[in-house]
Formats: structure tokens, sequence, C-alpha cells
């Protein structure tokens, strides 16, 4: 487990998970992306969750800070249940209430 905290307009480039790997965002605003999947928002209490291998990214514009958990295997207990389900897109789990987003949202960002 680490904790990563991106500076406004942070980039971690795009690199393979090495095992199951669980992106929380606990504070601020960024987007991550999977593969050649259009980036997805995320903000403070929702997550990404990657498989072995997958290639993806983060980014900030605003800055952030998460929890990231490497495993062999990781699998969210609640994943629907009491989460409000998956976002959009793949990998992404709301783990939280939606929050607002910002309107400045980059092209091609989902909203």
């Amino acid at each position: 487990m680490s904790l990563l905290n991106l500076e406004p307009g942070g980039v971690v480039g795009g690199h393979p998970a090495v095992g199951a790997q669980l992106f929380l965002v606990v504070s601020g605003f960024g987007w991550v992306r999977s593969g050649d999947d259009a980036p997805r928002s995320l903000a403070a209490g929702e997550a990404a969750l990657w498989q072995d291998g997958e290639v993806h990214e983060s980014r900030t514009d605003e800055g952030l800070m998460a929890v990231i958990v490497e495993a062999d295997s990781l699998e969210p207990l609640a994943k629907r249940e009491r989460t409000g389900g998956t976002v959009p897109g793949t990998g992404a789990l709301r783990t939280g209430p939606r929050r607002p987003r910002p309107r400045d949202c980059p092209p091609g960002v989902a909203r």
C-alpha cells in the first residue's frame, strides 16, 4: 500500500499494473484511463480497479491524493450493493456518494 500525492498538473504516465491495483482518491479530483479507453473522472471517495497487466494512467489539473493498494488479486466486497455500482467505463468503481464535477473537464473526458 502506498500514498500518492500528485501536485496540480501531475501525471503518472501509462504503465502496466503489476498485480491487481486499487487507486482510491481520498482528496482532490483527477482522471484515469485504461488502455485506449477515454479518460474517466474520479473525485474523492471514488476509485479505479485495474487487473494484472492492464495498462493505465492517471492525471490531475488541481491536485489529488490517492491510496494505492496492490495485491495478487483484489475483489471489492460491496461492488454494487452499497456503492452505486461502477462508473461508466472500464475498471472505475463508485465507492462513495456522487460528487459534483468541475465544469471545465478536458475534451473527451466523461462528466
